[in-house]
């Protein structure tokens, strides 16, 4: 277990006003404190080699923060076993889908609905987490990290545009053009190649334009890394999407998913 980033803006804060966020994934997990002006209070990242109760409990017993009375609580799971479906296909019947991405048999199958998009997001969770989740944060919501970023996406841009996450060991995209939703899928990476060769594939494929269409960036890149340098050269219209807390240590965009997260209750 490896703490990788922490804001601590103050010890003197009122729960009863604040939103406490949760952000689980294969091999990491985040929390952030935001009070009713959107500011934050705490925020730690941890990289986990794999996540699971052993290492969410050794975190709960180092953050006593994460045992006051919160206003509102929201989890969100990052994990690629899910599958998105048009509202009006959704049958209740996840099974099959869930066990052609990957699902194990004995995962518990969640579905939430992407108002915006009316897309239904049908995803699953190994049970041992959502039990862990439940049994320490009961009053908890729940949304899939996936549901959260189309959310987010916006419909805004008219020569497409590519939403990139950036986390240790993989990244998401999500590709939007005009009001379409064209994709929205997690992809592992080793070297910043890996991640433009995905991006240049993904343009060819759906026949953006490297010229115009506008790519934002947030998660785990700095604009002095190789992979920023790489994408660079090869996009014209970047920009770092930032989270509208303001913390100081860290640049914004490193924790706009959990930004995204805990606004999912506001």
């Amino acid at each position: 277990m490896q703490e990788q980033f922490v804001i601590n803006t103050t010890t003197d804060f009122d729960s009863s006003v604040c939103t406490l966020a949760l952000l689980v994934g294969n091999d990491y997990f985040s929390y952030a404190v935001s009070d009713d002006k959107n500011n934050v209070i705490v925020l730690k990242r941890y990289y986990l080699q794999n996540t699971g109760t052993k290492q969410l409990d050794d975190i709960l017993q180092l953050n006593n923060v994460l045992s006051e009375n919160f206003a509102n609580i929201v989890t969100a799971f990052d994990f690629n076993s899910n599958t998105l479906l048009p509202v009006d296909l959704n049958t209740g019947d996840h099974t099959s889908l869930l066990y052609l991405n990957d699902a194990a048999q004995q995962d518990h199958i969640m579905y939430e609905v992407v108002k915006d998009w009316q897309l239904s997001n049908v995803y699953s969770i190994p049970y041992s987490l959502l039990n862990w989740v439940l049994g320490h944060f009961p009053s908890s919501k729940f949304w899939h990290a996936q549901s959260v970023q189309i959310q987010n996406a916006g419909k805004e841009n008219i020569n497409g545009g590519i939403h990139l996450d950036v986390r240790d060991k993989n990244f998401n995209v999500t590709v939007t053009l005009h009001d379409k939703l064209l994709l929205a899928q997690t992809y592992p990476y080793t070297t910043p190649s890996d991640v433009l060769f995905y991006l240049l594939k993904i343009c060819e494929g759906f026949g953006l334009a490297q010229d115009s269409v506008q790519l934002t960036i947030s998660g785990l890149i700095d604009k002095n890394s190789a992979l920023f340098k790489t994408l660079y050269d090869y996009f014209l219209n970047i920009d770092m999407k930032s989270a509208t807390w303001k913390p100081d240590e860290y640049p914004a965009h490193y924790f706009t998913l959990l930004n995204q997260v805990a606004l999912c209750e506001s």
